[in-house]
């Protein structure tokens, strides 16, 4: 037995090995049963393995199959192990429906709501029915409808026609970059980036300012964000850390680390994340915890000599900050009280100003430090890697339902 037994249930039972072969054996049945042949345990992990699955994009016949075939298994064992219930749960239902593509998603609605005026809820037995059905219909609509595809209708080269080879084109068109004869893509060119310098007088400090695609750099600057030191509390304790009160988001967002370090739970959720290709949903949980703003034993920042000179309104600000610790609270305005405003500093239009919140001052803006370089980068593209980014981004849109089927 112990031969067919891997990581945790081998280490389980690996003890019994040094036993009579009779009496090992029926000890290591019994701590095989109980400790991983519960049936909660494997019902939970068959509901598990069917609702974490990828969500289907597109109607391909074999990952149909395959999800019907999932579906069945699952609805087989739970009816022998008497947990039918868990699979007719609300939850459990739609965590499944939202895995189908969005063409079954809207006729299994119409079945469902023709259920539900005959009197009866629809049952996972249903929704395990129907997804069989598309699967068989699909597979037998790409049997008649496919055909196989002629060598000489996939373009060959820049911008072909069909039924068109590069080998025996006569066009004598070029890539289009200068000085370039080749009949290739402009894009393995890479793109030189011209600047008009303008000479600097002597007396004139460097300005080393530049604009990148996609990026912004600013050298011998920082810009202070509202970022600021707070308290999360949980079961295990508090926890200190930096929270990010954005003023765009509608939503707050808590990193996982700080999640296990508080002892925080919550119930399981998808959260959709919404790109320029796709949108994918990720697992989550949603999670109810408290901060608190009073913190007596973090150190203080203050301003320096010459930067308390340059800013007089901000001279007696007290910015308290934590050593080792990172963002990890987004705090969006669904929590309006984090973005009250008690009390605010402010000078000149290019100056950086402080604003007294629910939880603490915040500093904002522009801080220039003498002899110290910063730099950001937002979404940064270099021209090294410019042209495969390109091509990588091509070959995505064209494979992006394959990536998301795998």
């Amino acid at each position: 037995m112990i031969h067919y037994c891997r990581d945790e249930a081998r280490d389980a039972i690996e003890s019994c090995a040094i036993l009579d072969p009779s009496e090992g054996y029926s000890e290591a049945l019994k701590i095989l049963k109980r400790r991983l042949g519960q049936p909660h345990l494997i019902a939970r992990a068959h509901i598990d393995n069917l609702i974490d699955g990828p969500v289907l994009r597109s109607m391909d016949p074999t990952v149909l199959m395959k999800l019907a075939s999932d579906m069945r298994n699952c609805k087989n064992t739970l009816q022998q192990l008497d947990y039918v219930a868990d699979l007719n749960s609300s939850r459990t239902l739609a965590a499944s429906i939202r895995r189908l593509p969005p063409q079954l998603q809207f006729k299994w609605s119409e079945l469902a709501s023709s259920t539900l005026r005959r009197g009866r809820e629809p049952t996972f037995s249903d929704l395990t029915d129907f997804v069989d059905e598309r699967a068989d219909a699909s597979m037998v609509h790409q049997s008649y409808s496919s055909s196989p595809v002629s060598p000489y209708n996939r373009p060959q080269g820049d911008r072909a026609p069909p039924n068109h080879e590069a080998i025996n084109c006569r066009s004598r068109k070029t890539c289009g970059v200068a000085r370039c004869s080749m009949r290739h893509h402009p894009l393995l060119h890479r793109q030189e980036v011209k600047t008009d310098r303008v000479p600097m007088k002597a007396d004139t400090e460097p300005s080393t300012d530049s604009a990148h695609c996609h990026s912004t750099y600013r050298s011998e600057q920082a810009v202070a964000l509202g970022v600021l030191p707070v308290k999360a509390f949980g079961p295990r304790g508090s926890v200190t850390t930096y929270a990010f009160l954005d003023t765009g988001s509608d939503t707050t967002l808590i990193d996982e680390k700080l999640l296990n370090q508080s002892g925080l739970c919550g119930y399981r959720a998808a959260l959709s994340v919404s790109t320029v290709v796709q949108t994918a949903e990720v697992k989550s949980e949603v999670v109810e915890f408290q901060l608190g703003a009073h913190l007596p034993n973090l150190k203080r920042f203050l301003l320096g000599k010459d930067e308390a000179i340059r800013w007089e309104h901000l001279s007696d600000v007290e910015l308290p900050f934590v050593d080792g610790a990172k963002v990890s609270l987004l705090i969006g305005m669904n929590v309006p009280a984090a973005h009250w405003v008690f009390e605010y500093r402010y000078r000149g239009q290019e100056d950086p100003y402080a604003v007294r919140t629910s939880l603490g001052w915040v500093l904002m803006g522009p801080i220039s430090r003498q002899g110290r370089s910063d730099s950001a980068n937002v979404d940064f593209l270099s021209e090294k890697d410019a042209i495969m980014e390109k091509l990588e981004h091509m070959w995505d849109l064209d494979f992006a339902e394959l990536k998301t089927l795998e």
